[in-house]
C-alpha cells in the first residue's frame, strides 16, 4: 500500500523529465504560458495511471519469461 504512491510519483517525475527533455511532445507543452498547470495536470494523470503502468510492466515481464523458457 505504501509503494503505490511512490510508483505514482516516480511515473509523474519520469513524464516530467520526458517533457522537459523534449523527447515527448504533448499538447500544451510547446507554449510556456500556464506551464506549471500543464505539468501538474500531466503529472496527476501519470500518477493515477500507476495500475496501468504496473500491468504493462507485468505483461512485458511475463512475455520475457515465456520467451526465455521456450528457448
Amino acid at each position: 500500500m505504501l509503494v503505490q504512491p511512490l510508483i505514482g510519483a516516480a511515473a509523474g517525475l519520469f513524464l516530467f523529465l520526458l517533457i522537459e527533455s523534449r523527447v515527448v511532445g504533448l499538447p500544451g507543452t510547446t507554449d510556456k504560458t500556464d506551464w506549471w498547470f500543464v505539468l501538474a495536470t500531466y503529472g496527476f494523470i501519470a500518477g493515477f495511471s500507476e495500475p496501468f503502468l504496473l500491468g504493462t510492466v507485468r505483461r512485458v515481464a511475463g512475455t520475457a519469461e515465456k520467451n526465455a523458457g521456450s528457448s
